[in-house]
This record gives structure tokens, sequence and C-alpha cells, in this order.
């Protein structure tokens, strides 16, 4: 704390300890934002520098081969322009003397390595230096990215929402066409009992047809007349005041040559109007038709040109001789008299004697459109129960409803939203997302740290591939008599890479004692541990 070490309580430690010691420390905020920290220890003329790993540091064995005094000082470094160093302390450790012990002692004294470890580390930092210019950029796309998917999120909601009201707007067009399709099938019943209706009432038709006639000439006299009597005629919009504004009837004294035109004061939106036209009424009735110009008309004579009225002796007259001209011409069968051959489409029938036929025969020639807009594309469709009498066999529906029904059904097989993107439930295992490349590169980047992701120790050496790693007297398949200290590993693939072809490489780097390293090459087994160097004999 303040650059001073305190200790809380003067505690002891016996000479000849291996490995057994350690330090427990505890930074404050200026201590933890350096990227190194360095435990130098020294105990009379004995001095031996050691790493700090996380908050724990190791007490070497070198400095307590003695009984004496051991201090402690610690240098910390951000970077290469800032160094802190702790002050001298007043109250040093004490270092007893131990018991006998049997042997000699239990290494030989560790050269020391700092020097070596700091060339490393210059050229370690010079690649963590291009490794951070690396970050760096991909921090940018990373940001760049996340900028790119918060526009494209926004823009996601927006179409999810205009989905949605499209949604509602199409289930409320599916219960519209359900209630019409339902109408319509009730008219279709309807049009069915209409139909025999209408062969019955086919002789009705034919004898209305010659009342028909007679009524075609007594309209075609009458619009002569309408048309003689509107040439010449005007059209006048009555302004406030020439008009009732309830019940929109002229109070001007009108002229029968003219068609004046009052606003509707039942519909205010829009230009409707009501249309009012003076009559001039006769007392003069005109001439009624006599037999004889019904005769000239039936006979194809020159028919009158003067306005007549039909009298109702008249009409029974010309009724008469309309029967008497047509009955020769009746002649009928019920669809039932027919028993052999097939009435041609042209006559109203199918040409055919089977339903399949029946319908090669309808729709097989059926028209192909050279272009067709949204607005008016249909699909026929067959009934999936095959339809009845009243229903029929097929139906027509409009192509806005195929599409939002195969719009769901591909969204929902292949999980994409209403922007036509993938759902975090359909990306399979494998698959590349923004997410997982920039968590792929960020572990890649922080691999190539020379140092452990975690002060935690490894459960099992064999199962380290990749990384630096942390180990203790917990560790399986650790160096025997190195029970402390770090494990890299180098292989030619990724760790998560299930192969049989891995050549990786272990390098153990103890607190005490030589550094070890080991091999394992395809699918065999790892080697032994051995020493990368060995004392002169």
């Amino acid at each position: 704390v303040a650059r001073e070490i305190r200790v809380p309580h003067n505690e002891r430690i016996v000479s000849k300890n291996v490995g057994a010691d350690a330090i427990d420390l505890t930074f404050d905020d200026e201590w933890r934002e350096c990227t190194s920290k360095v435990a130098v220890f020294k105990n009379g003329a004995d001095e031996f520098r050691a790493a700090v790993s996380g908050d724990l540091v190791q007490i070497p064995w070198e400095v307590l081969d003695r009984p004496g005094e051991l201090h402690l000082s610690l240098v910390g470094s951000v970077g290469e322009k800032k160094r802190i160093v702790t002050e001298k302390m007043t109250r040093p450790f004490k270092v007893l003397a131990a018991g006998s012990l049997a042997g000699d002692s239990p290494s030989d004294p560790t050269p020391d390595a700092v020097q070596v470890l700091l060339n490393r580390v210059g050229d370690a930092a010079e690649t963590a230096e291009a490794a951070a210019s690396r970050a760096e950029a991909t921090d940018r796309a990373v940001s760049a990215a996340e900028s790119a998917r918060t526009a494209a999120e926004a823009a996601r909601a927006s179409s999810e929402e205009s989905r949605a009201s499209a949604e509602t707007s199409r289930a409320g067009a599916e219960s519209a066409r359900v209630a019409a399709e339902t109408s319509r099938r009730d008219a279709e019943a309807a049009r069915s009992a209409a139909e025999a209706q209408r062969t019955s009432a086919e002789s009705g038709r034919r004898e209305a047809e010659a009342s028909r006639v007679v009524a075609e000439a007594a309209r075609v006299a009458e619009f002569d007349q309408m048309r003689q009597n509107f040439q010449g005629m005007q059209c006048v919009l009555l302004p406030e005041g020439e008009y009732d504004p309830e019940t929109a009837e002229p109070t001007i004294e009108g002229d029968t040559s003219v068609i004046y035109y009052v606003p509707n004061p039942r519909h205010t939106v829009g230009d409707l109007y009501l249309e009012w036209r003076y009559l001039a009424v006769s007392d003069k009735l005109p001439d009624a038709i006599t037999v004889a110009d019904i005769d000239a008309i039936v006979g194809g004579g020159t028919a009158p040109k003067a306005e007549r009225y039909l009298s109702l002796t008249g009409l029974a007259y010309l009724w008469a001789v309309v029967r008497e001209w047509f009955a020769a011409k009746l002649h009928k069968h019920d669809a039932a008299d027919i028993e052999t051959g097939q009435v041609p489409v042209a006559r109203g029938g199918t040409g055919a004697s089977t339903a399949l036929a029946a319908q090669h025969n309808i729709l097989g020639d059926m028209a192909a459109a050279d272009a067709v807009s949204d607005a008016d594309l249909q699909f026929v469709l067959a009934r999936p129960d095959g339809g009845n009498e009243t229903a029929g066999a097929v139906f027509r529906a409009a192509g806005s409803l195929i599409w939002n029904w195969l719009d769901a059904r591909i969204r929902s097989t292949f999980h994409f939203n209403a922007s036509h993107q993938l759902r975090t439930e359909g990306l399979a295992d494998g698959a590349v997302t923004n997410a997982k490349l920039d968590q792929s590169i960020r572990d890649s980047l922080s691999q190539a740290m020379y140092y452990a992701p975690s002060n935690d120790a490894a459960k099992d050496l064999n199962d380290h591939l990749a990384g630096i790693v942390v180990y203790n007297t917990t560790t399986l398949n650790a160096p025997d008599g190195l029970p402390f200290g770090l494990c890299a590993c180098f292989s030619n693939v990724p760790a998560t890479m299930t192969t049989d072809y891995r050549w990786a490489v272990q390098l153990a780097l103890p607190t005490t004692g030589y550094p070890m390293f080991r091999r394992k090459v395809n699918k065999g087994e790892w080697t032994s541990w051995l020493p990368m160097s060995r004392p002169a004999a």
C-alpha cells in the first residue's frame, strides 16, 4: 500500500524449505494497473528475483538456504514508460534455522534466468505490439459492425412491426375470405337450386321474349321521344337560396327545357347532386293501338309512327297472335331423356362420359396469360377433401394468400424472422455469426499473450493442448519433483479441432529447477518429461 510493504504479522520462516512457502499479496489501485510485477528476495548476500503471478509469489529456495532476515521488495511496470518500487522493509521476515536435514541441497543453485526472460519479453513485446495493432483494427471493425448491427436491428424492429401489422391485416383478410367462402358456398347451393328453377323457367322466358320484342319497340319509340325532348336541353346548378336546404327541392319557377342540379343534403363529401326537371303535362291522351296496327307490325308491313298506347284489348289480341305464332316452334325434352352420346362443350355440355375427360375438355385448352400483376393474380386449388356437390372440387384463391402461406412455412422451416434474418434457434453449432467471429478473434488474441488466463491450476496436463496454464501438486501428469509452475503448449492445429494428426509440444516452466518438455505426435501418447538442459557433470 502506497509503495510500502506491510506485513500483518511477523511471519517466521524455516530455512531449507523448498517450494513450500509462498506470500499472498494484496495490492492497491496503483499496483493493480501494472502489467508486470517482480518480487526481489534478499537474505544476506543471497538475492533472487521471481515473477509475481496474480496475487501470489513463491519464495525461492535459494534465499531460504540459510537462517537470517529475508527482505522483500516489489518492482512493478506499466509497459515501458512507468516503474514503481516499494521502499525497504523496516521489519523483514525471520528465517529460522532448520533442524537436522539428511542429504544434500535439493538442487544446484538456479541460474538467474531473468535476463533471458527479459530478452524473450522484448521479442514478445514486438509481437504483442503487432497483435495490439491487429486487435485495435479488430476493435474498429467490431465497432463498425456493431453500428451496422444496431442499424440493422432498428430496421429489423421496424420491419417486424410492419410485418406484425401486415399479419394483422392478413388475418383480417383471411377471416373475411373465410366468411366470403361461406357466403360463396351458400350462394353456390342457392345457384344449384336456381339452376333447377332456371330450366323450368326457360319456357317462360321464351314466352316473355315476345313481350320483350313489343317492349323493345315501345322503348325505342320512347327513347326517340326522349331524344327529341332533350334536344336543346340545358343544365343549371342552383346556388343557395334557390332551393330548400332540407328537401333540396328548387324554389324557383322552372323551365321544362332545363335540368336543375342541387347539392345532395345527405352527402357532404364529394360532388353529389340531385337532378330536377319540370315536366309539361298535357290533358290530351294519345290514341290507342288498333288491331290493324298490330297486324301491320306482326306481318312485317309498314309500322305506324304516331304516338299511341296499347289498351288491354289490344294486348289480349297481340298475345293471342304471339301464342299462335310460336306454338309450332316449342319443343323441349328433359335431360334424363338423353341416353347415348355426349353433349358438346359448345352446346353447354362436357363432351365426355367421365369426370377426368370432362376436366380435360373444359380446362385443357385454358388460355395462358402473357403477363400477370399482383393485383389480379389468382390460383385455382383443389379441395383437400375432394369437395362435394355443394362446394365443388376446386376453389379460387388470391395470390397474396398463397404467398402469405408460403412465407410462413419458409420462415418456420428455416427459422427466418420477418426481416429474412436467421433467428438464434436456426443457427447450427458450427455456423459463423458476428458474435462467434468476434469471440474467436478475441480468443486468438488472448492466446498470443504470455500469461495464463486463469490462476486456477489445471486438472490434467494431458488435456492441455493450447496456451498457458498453471499447474501444482493437484495437477495430473505434471513433471515429477517440480510440483509448481507454468505449462505452455504449442500445436499445429487449434485445441478445439478433433484430429488424429496433431503435433503438440508442452513446455513446463517450474518455479524451481530446470524447464522440462514433452511431445505428442499424431495418434501416439505423450512422451515422458525431459529436461531442456542439464548441469555440467
